[in-house]
C-alpha cells in the first residue's frame, strides 16, 4: 500500500477515495473506512487482524492514520511511515458502535472508549505503555460521565476516585497512598470544590492540611499540621485570597512567627493594624 500523504484527509469506501467533509486542515489525519487488512498500513496490519475478524456482519472499521518517523541505515532512507492511530467499528448507519482503540506508533493500546450507536456508553480506559497497565477508568452513560472516575497505581491499587453526576465531579473525591491509606478527602459540588478538603498524613492518619471551600473559593482559616497532629500554620482567607494574620508554630506548639496579609498582599504589622482600625 502506498503511503498516504500527511496533509490529505480521505475516506476510503469500497476502494474509492473521496474528500471527507470538514477535513481541510493540514494537521488533520486521514480517516479510512475499511473491511480488509490490505486497506491499512502494513505496520498496523497485525494490530488490526483480530478486531477486523470480530466486527459484526455489515459493519466496517473506521481507521485514523497518523505517521511516525522511521530511521533508515542512512539519512537518505529516513522517512515518515503511516500507522493506525485509532480504530472503531461503525454500523450500517455509519455510527460508532463498539470499542474504539487508540494506539501508539508501536501498536500498543493506550486508551479505549465504548460506543453504542454513536453515543459513549460504558467504561473508558487509559493505559500506561511501558510497562503496560491500567491507569484510569471513566464511566460514560449517554455521552455524559456518570459514576466514579478512578485512577490506579502500577500495581493495580486505587490511586484516586471521583464521583461524577451529569458530567461533573459531585460528591466526596478521595486520593490514596500505594498501600491503600486515604491521603485526601475533598467534597465536590457541580464540578467545584465545596465544603472541606482534608489532606492526611498516611504515616499517622492525622490531618496534614484542612481547607474550607465555597463553590470553588477558599473561605475561612486554612490550617496545616505536623505529622503528630500539632498545628503548624494557619492562614485566614477572605474571598479566595489571604487576608489577616498568618501564624506559624513550632512542632512543640510554641509560636514561631507571624505575617500579615491584606487582600492577598503581604504587608507590615504596622500597616495591617492601621487597616484594622
Amino acid at each position: 500500500m502506498k503511503a498516504i500523504p500527511h496533509h490529505l484527509a480521505v475516506v476510503l469506501i469500497a476502494g474509492m477515495a473521496v474528500q471527507a467533509p470538514g477535513q481541510s486542515s493540514q494537521d488533520e489525519k486521514p480517516v479510512l473506512v475499511v473491511t480488509t487488512l490490505d486497506q491499512v498500513p502494513v505496520h498496523s496490519q497485525r494490530a488490526l487482524k483480530q478486531p477486523l475478524e470480530e466486527i459484526p456482519e455489515n459493519y466496517k472499521m473506521q481507521v485514523t492514520i497518523d505517521r511516525f518517523y522511521s530511521f533508515g541505515q542512512t539519512s537518505s532512507t529516513n522517512r515518515f511511515e503511516p500507522y493506525v492511530a485509532e480504530y472503531v467499528p461503525v454500523n450500517a448507519q455509519g455510527k460508532k458502535d463498539g470499542q474504539e482503540c487508540f494506539l501508539s506508533q508501536s501498536n500498543r493500546i493506550y486508551r479505549t472508549v465504548v460506543w453504542e450507536n454513536g453515543v459513549k456508553n460504558g467504561m473508558e480506559q487509559h493505559f500506561n505503555e511501558h510497562p503496560q497497565y491500567l491507569t484510569a477508568e471513566i464511566p460514560w452513560k449517554n455521552d455524559v460521565i456518570e459514576g466514579v472516575r478512578k485512577t490506579y497505581y502500577e500495581d493495580g491499587s486505587i490511586r484516586s476516585e471521583t464521583p461524577h453526576a451529569k458530567g461533573q465531579p459531585h460528591g466526596v473525591a478521595k486520593s490514596y497512598s500505594k498501600d491503600g491509606k486515604v491521603t485526601r478527602n475533598c467534597t465536590m459540588k457541580e464540578g467545584k470544590r465545596h465544603g472541606r478538603l482534608v489532606d492526611i498524613w498516611p504515616e499517622t492518619g492525622k490531618t496534614r492540611r484542612m481547607i474550607q471551600y465555597d463553590m470553588g473559593e477558599v473561605k475561612g482559616v486554612v490550617k496545616e499540621f505536623y505529622p503528630n497532629g500539632q498545628l503548624k500554620r494557619q492562614v485566614p482567607f477572605v474571598d479566595n485570597v489571604m487576608h489577616g494574620e498568618e501564624k506559624v508554630y513550632e512542632e512543640d506548639g510554641k509560636p514561631a512567627r507571624s505575617r500579615y496579609w491584606i487582600a492577598g498582599d503581604l504587608v507590615s504589622k504596622t500597616e495591617y493594624e492601621l487597616n484594622r482600625r
